[in-house]
């Protein structure tokens, strides 16, 4: 009996984490087709954000603050973009091999890396 609760433990929360891989991804791809669309440069893609966020939140009729969080978590990163740029960590998240906070910490630690490779401590 023990041992089937926790594999139903178990496939619950890998199931979970392969559902936030999914939100994330579409987000994200949801993102890129807005922006090509409009055909904003990367960098200046602030009404395509605002008015991707307002198309999240109305699917699911969520709030806009909620829909904001599945592209944007800070001023650096977008985990829906990163689950477009960073394929093999992407893959184990959809996997449901591990979950959003694992996944937000590797996205993270990415964007570090890729800002102190632009730009090189003094």
């Amino acid at each position: 009996m023990s041992r089937a609760l926790t594999a139903a433990l178990v496939t619950s929360a890998r199931q979970e984490n392969q559902a936030t891989a999914r939100r994330l991804t579409a987000a994200g791809e949801l993102f890129e087709l807005r922006r090509a669309e409009r055909v904003e440069a990367a960098v200046w893609a602030v009404d395509t954000w605002a008015a991707v966020g307002a198309e999240i939140a109305a699917a699911p009729r969520i709030s806009l603050g909620k829909a904001g969080s599945y592209i944007s978590a800070g001023s650096y990163i977008s985990y829906g973009l990163a689950m477009l740029r960073l394929p093999a960590v992407a893959a184990v998240f959809v996997a449901g091999d591990i979950d959003m906070q694992v996944f937000q910490a590797a996205a993270y630690r990415n964007r570090i890396c890729a800002v102190m490779i632009e730009e090189p401590p003094d």
